[in-house]
């Protein structure tokens, strides 16, 4: 405890000094003689464990609040509580000093027996007190009310959020604000501004005596108070209902329904309203209280935030359902695509027609959830008069067709050129497509209702049908369906086609034995041809390395693989020195002899397989060395220059050597969107240039300054 001044110590009246959080720093001899404490019992101590519970909620709500706005209390009345519980009436006095950059409160205290001369003064001190303490339990109470408006409002935004259904949130809302209120009638409406803007009553509470509104039409235009309520935020208070001019329109409409007054607010989101709250009194005039008043403000806010919740629920099960929609219409294309493919797939790897009809019929039926699909096959020579089916997938409960043979005079009049011609008939329901009746009854014998029916041509003359059957209803058959069908017969005519043209083959198969080894014979002579052709088309004649076109077409490759791989890629350009000379010198046949000699050298070089050296044109050469930096450019080069040298191909004509040379240039880069194999080339031959304007018999690499 700090060391206190002997006189302050032994003064008449406690002294205390507490900080701002309420603990004890100083307390003199006399005060804890006052309150029978030891000299150490109370430093350190909050200041609250020395008050009486009126006391502590004073000094809380008046005490300190007043010494830190005002720096000082004067003659305040107070008790004190002393170690033995015993409450002991004082007068305070304090002041607010900053001491070391934090605020110190020292308090002079005066217990009332000493002051019994002051008599007056006391009971005035009291009477302030006892108003004090009234206050404060005012101030206790509101703040409990408040507290318990809170939680009612917490505990009802609770109940309303529980659910994204519309319904449930307006029941409950409804309810619980009603109970809450304790009105006679609490109505929720929606707002709708088409056609025209209005308010429906969706939810309603009641109290036992009333009556309900529900399904009641409320318009807003015309209704001053409607379109007052609906305009803006805030909320519409009516203590007297024949009193309000805004409900004056509406009088008669109040007296009917016993309504005496109410309390309104319109729910809204971002600004636009969605629909309103309305508590009724009916039995009494009631003034409404400004709690009652924010209270419904800011319930109309979380009812509304819930709406919105619900609404975007509901979109987002809107497009939930969407959603799924469209998966289920890609799930059902991606089956008829596998289908489609299988059954392409099937026809390319077999001549099995049973096998493929099959397919199709099983797959039909299962993509267009089909109660029959089969393959209907006409007699030759029958004159569409009569046919079977050979292929058939025929749900539960209906009649298999399979085998019977079908006599139908009446689609050989009428239908036979159609079909010829493509059409593909789509029939809702046989009993009103206006068939021909002989036709109708045949589609009858097979318990048909609607049915899908593609023709199956062969070389343009119908071969037979595919039938998808509904049996059980009628049915609206699709575009997709109808699309996805012709799809099938066409790769089925494709398959009869096949069979029929193997058949054939089948019967020619002796005769066509010898021309088939003819043929074999053929086309090896022109498999050898064509080798020689692409060797000629990308072989110089000349040197028999790559030529021209040759390198360009590779170089092209590399470029867009390394550009891939973001690899570097090389190239070499060289000419033979002073070749001009040589020629005139030596003869061109000679002159063509050491073009060829240097080009081998350099094909014996550059070895790797994605390496090519190729003719550029005259007596330039041109190496493409992918995969290589700039260091391994140059160790090639030196090697082509070494294998040259050991040729030791004379050239008295050449100023740089006896013996025939090379200058070259090297360009290295990695492919970028923004150059092309043109830059590249670029490079290298101006690197070539610079090698031979600086004497030529050498290599020199492309440096961008």
């Amino acid at each position: 405890m700090p060391k206190i001044d002997a006189l302050l110590n032994n003064a008449p009246c406690g002294f205390l000094s507490f900080i701002d959080d309420g603990t004890v720093v100083i307390v003199n001899a006399t005060l804890l003689a006052l309150l029978g404490y030891e000299p150490d019992e109370l430093w350190g101590r909050k200041i609250e464990s020395i008050l009486p519970i009126a006391s502590r909620i004073f000094y809380q709500t008046h005490f300190f609040p007043m010494l830190k706005m005002h720096g000082k209390v004067e003659e305040i009345y107070f008790s004190l509580k002393s170690k033995q519980g015993i409450n002991i009436p004082v007068l305070v006095n304090a002041v607010r000093r900053e001491s070391a950059g934090s605020f110190v409160n020292d308090c002079i205290f005066i217990p009332i027996h000493q002051r019994i001369q002051y008599e007056d003064e006391i009971l005035k001190a009291k009477k302030a007190a006892e108003a004090a303490i009234r206050a404060q339990q005012e101030a206790e109470l509101a703040l409990r009310q408040q507290y318990e408006r809170t939680l009612f409002l917490k505990q009802i935004t609770h109940n309303i959020r529980q659910s994204l259904n519309s319904q449930e949130i307006f029941d409950t809302a409804a309810y619980q604000i009603g109970l809450l209120f304790q009105v006679d009638r609490c109505l929720i409406h929606s707002y709708t501004d088409m056609p025209t803007p209005g308010l429906t009553i969706v939810a309603e509470y009641l109290s036992s005596e009333q009556t309900s509104l529900m399904k009641w039409e409320i318009p807003v235009i015309g209704n001053a108070h409607a379109e007052k309520m609906m305009a803006e935020d805030q909320v519409l208070a009516s203590p007297d209902v024949f009193a309000d001019p805004l409900l004056k329109a509406v009088a008669p409409l109040c007296e009917k329904i016993g309504l005496k007054s109410m309390l309104a607010v319109r729910t809204s989101y971002q600004g636009k309203p969605n629909g309103a709250i309305c508590l009724q009194q009916c039995d009494r005039f009631r003034n409404w209280e400004d709690w009652e008043i924010d209270l419904l403000q800011r319930l109309s806010n979380q009812l509304s935030i819930a709406i919105q919740q619900s609404n975007l629920y509901s979109q987002l099960q809107l497009e939930l359902r969407e959603r799924q929609r469209a998966e289920q219409i890609i799930r059902q294309q991606a089956d008829r695509e596998i289908l489609l493919r299988k059954i392409t797939q099937r026809i390319h790897q077999s001549l099995d027609l049973d096998d493929i009809f099959d397919i199709a019929s099983v797959g039909i039926c299962q993509c267009l959830k089909a109660e029959r699909v089969g393959i209907f096959k006409f007699h030759p020579d029958s004159n569409f008069h009569m046919g079977e089916f050979i292929a058939e997938t025929v749900g539960t409960g209906f009649d298999s067709a399979m085998g019977t043979i079908i006599q139908d005079h009446c689609f050989a009049e009428k239908y036979v050129t159609f079909y010829q011609q493509g059409r593909i008939q789509a029939i809702a329901d046989i009993y009103q497509a206006g068939l021909q009746k002989c036709h109708r009854d045949i589609l009858v014998q097979f318990q048909i209702r609607a049915n899908l029916v593609a023709p199956l041509l062969k070389l343009g003359d119908l071969w037979g049908l595919l039938c998808v059957h509904q049996c059980s209803a009628p049915r609206y058959w699709q575009e997709f369906e109808i699309d996805f069908v012709q799809q099938i017969a066409n790769q089925l005519a494709i398959a009869i086609q096949q069979a029929d043209l193997f058949e054939k083959l089948q019967k020619e198969l002796v005769e066509r034995k010898q021309a088939e080894a003819k043929l074999r014979e053929t086309n090896e002579e022109l498999a050898a041809a064509t080798r020689l052709l692409e060797k000629l088309v990308n072989t110089d004649g000349l040197t028999q390395i790559a030529n021209r076109r040759c390198f360009n077409h590779r170089l092209e490759q590399e470029w867009l693989r390394l550009y891939r791989e973001q690899q570097p890629l090389s190239l070499l350009l060289f000419d033979v020195d002073y070749f001009k000379r040589y020629n005139d010198h030596y003869g061109h046949q000679l002159g063509d002899e050491c073009l060829t000699k240097l080009s081998q050298a350099a094909q014996q070089v550059v070895c790797r397989p994605a390496d090519l050296v190729a003719r550029y044109g005259g007596e330039e050469f041109v190496v493409i060395l992918p995969n290589t930096d700039v260091e391994g450019a140059i160790a090639v080069a030196q090697n082509i220059h070494a294998a040259i040298q050991s040729l030791a191909i004379p050239h008295q004509a050449s100023e740089v050597s006896n013996i025939v040379t090379i200058s070259l240039g090297i360009s290295t880069m990695i492919p970028t969107s923004e150059l092309s194999v043109v830059a590249l080339i670029e490079q290298a031959d101006q690197a070539l240039y610079r090698a031979k304007k600086q004497g030529r018999n050498q290599s020199i690499t492309f440096i961008n300054n």
